[in-house]
């Protein structure tokens, strides 16, 4: 994704996404009495995905920092399911899916001369709707909690360069290019 932001003070910027998205996964059907019934796998076709957010850090005077990031993202494309039930019948869809995700993460960090290590905890609410010929399907997933940790790196005073993992409810990988004007 691109992100592009404005510095509406030297600690506070807003931001937009704009990017592509694709996904595929897999879980067990159950049926309302607990029995299992047999599996779904679901692959899209890569969408269009943006979002936007809000980001602030206060930097003290003694290198410290502390900071939030709020942000939304959303992505709708076209999908392909594949049911196969426990008797071996195979049932097959397409449509349209929906993905949106609300998240907020909390940070510290510490300057160290041009480096700034940084760890912080996420959480995050998402929401999937599946619309099809014989309806709409939605899934809100369980409150997700996970841990995100950086590194940005002063290359230039107005260019920098950040590395960032996160786990626990997700994995995934950062590595941005910073450029401030």
């Amino acid at each position: 994704m691109l992100n592009v932001s404005f510095g509406v003070f030297d600690f506070l910027d807003v931001y937009i996404k704009l990017g592509g998205a694709d996904y595929k996964f897999k879980s067990d059907l159950v049926d309302p009495s607990g029995f299992p019934g047999g599996d779904a796998e679901i692959n899209t076709k890569w969408g269009f995905a943006y979002g936007g957010g809000v980001k602030g850090a206060y930097a003290f005077k003694n290198g410290f920092l502390v900071g939030a990031d709020v942000q939304y993202l959303r992505h709708r494309q076209r999908y392909r399911k594949k049911i196969t039930y426990l008797s071996g019948f195979e049932e097959l869809s397409t449509g349209h899916a929906t993905f949106q995700e609300w998240q907020i993460g909390p940070f510290v960090g510490y300057k160290i001369m041009k480096f700034i290590p940084y760890v912080g905890v996420k959480y995050s609410d998402v929401r999937l709707k599946f619309n099809q010929e014989d309806g709409t399907q939605k899934f809100k997933a369980d409150d997700h909690v996970g841990a995100f940790v950086g590194l940005t790196y002063d290359i230039l005073p107005q260019l920098r360069l950040n590395l960032e993992g996160r786990f626990i409810d997700e994995t995934g990988m950062n590595l941005n290019v910073i450029f401030r004007f």
